[in-house]
């Protein structure tokens, strides 16, 4: 059975009152009434469905609203059928305003979903990118330390070869002049 604009009107308004807030835009509340179809506000919610029927089995639902309008629901491979979910599905139909606003407000949904996979595939890919970057530049900057070590390695050997011949050259001396000293004697 369905409710006059008055009744909802009236249901509104205690609503708004168990909540606090006050109801002194009738209009305003009329508005919204007027905007919602009358047949979707039912003394229950069991009366908006008048009938339901398998019209192919596991497969193809079809739903009669109190109102006489039907919405249909069909289950596609490889998904499972759920007489709950193609009910359920039917519902959101006629409440949507039809299949077409249904199907248009579903792929508005699973774009948002895959919008959202995508960002976080690209959030997690720029992490990979600059945790890599961090990476390279760490064993750049142990290939730059790796070649000033090997320099100055080699810069010490070379030190260390300069020494060893300054020394062999003054023990070198050192022998000559022992050996002319010996010999002036």
């Amino acid at each position: 059975m369905n409710k006059t604009e008055i009744e909802i009107l009236e249901e509104m308004s205690m609503r708004d009152m168990r909540f606090g807030i006050p109801w002194t835009n009738f209009e305003r509340n009329l508005s919204l009434v007027k905007k919602v179809p009358v047949n979707l506000f039912v003394t229950s919610s069991y009366d908006i469905i008048i009938d339901v029927s398998i019209i192919v089995p596991d497969k193809v639902v079809e739903v009669t609203f109190a109102d006489q309008t039907k919405e249909k629901a069909v289950c596609r491979e490889p998904d499972v059928f759920s007489l709950e979910q193609a009910i359920a599905i039917c519902i959101s139909k006629k409440v949507m305003g039809g299949s077409s606003k249904y199907n248009k407000a579903v792929k508005a949904g699973m774009k948002v979903y895959e919008n959202k996979l995508k960002k976080e595939a690209d959030e997690k890919e720029e992490k990979r990118r600059k945790a890599a970057k961090r990476i390279k530049r760490k064993i750049e900057k142990g290939h730059r330390l790796l070649k000033l070590a090997d320099e100055e390695t080699k810069r010490l050997q070379a030190e260390r070869e300069e020494m060893i011949e300054i020394q062999k050259e003054t023990y070198v001396r050192a022998m000559k002049e022992i050996n002319n000293e010996g010999e002036r004697q």
